[in-house]
């Protein structure tokens, strides 16, 4: 297209022509070349540090076996250490996924929540349970499978000075066994939060 701007322009005027053809491939260019000094996207794949249920109004721990979600008197926990991430990241991403085992049968809505309380691991339960802030966002749980949530604003919200008190699920159908940080026989059955950040 250049070239043929050259050979319509009488020769006088070829000089301006010439600077003004430069000029529309150097803004062509500009274009078409990616952003110098943008950040790159680093992935932080958090296990849990701490996980149990709690079920019906009993006072006993559970802290060592599966996260069973499923009828509303059961409730997983389940926490994650957010100081492995650097100072001023800022979150492009943060999921929470979990994985459940081939037991059970048909499928279960389980919904995420963040807790607004303290809890141990190894002393929480269904009479000293904190409370639990329910976002309403459900997956659709099935034996096998794994539920991804969309946590970015919780961990956004945390990052920014709230309490980390980690996250809850809970579900209403037949019961579901997640496989908690104990039971879990590889990383990748492991409850995990997946983090995409960059550092400015």
């Amino acid at each position: 297209m250049f070239a043929s701007l050259r050979r319509l322009i009488p020769l006088p005027a070829r000089p301006v022509v010439a600077a003004l053809v430069s000029l529309l491939a150097a803004s062509a260019e500009a274009q078409i070349a990616p952003p110098t000094g943008s950040k790159p996207i680093l992935v932080a794949n958090l296990k849990a540090n701490a996980d149990a249920r709690v079920q019906g109004t009993v006072a006993t721990n559970f802290a060592n076996g599966d996260l069973i979600v499923g009828l509303p008197d059961k409730v997983a926990f389940l926490h994650f250490d957010l100081k492995a991430l650097p100072a001023g990241a800022v979150i492009q991403a943060a999921e929470l996924v979990v994985s459940f085992k081939a037991l059970s049968s048909g499928s279960n809505p389980v919904e995420v929540g963040k807790v607004q309380g303290s809890w141990r691991e190894s002393s929480v339960n269904a009479t000293n349970q904190p409370a639990v802030q329910w976002h309403g966002v459900s997956r659709n749980v099935t034996p096998g499978g794994t539920a991804v949530y969309d946590v970015k604003n919780p961990v956004t919200a945390i990052l920014a000075g709230e309490p980390n008190h980690g996250f809850a699920l809970r579900g209403n159908g037949p019961l579901m066994y997640g496989y908690s940080r104990e039971t879990a026989q590889s990383p990748s059955e492991q409850p995990t939060l997946r983090i995409r950040y960059i550092v400015p």
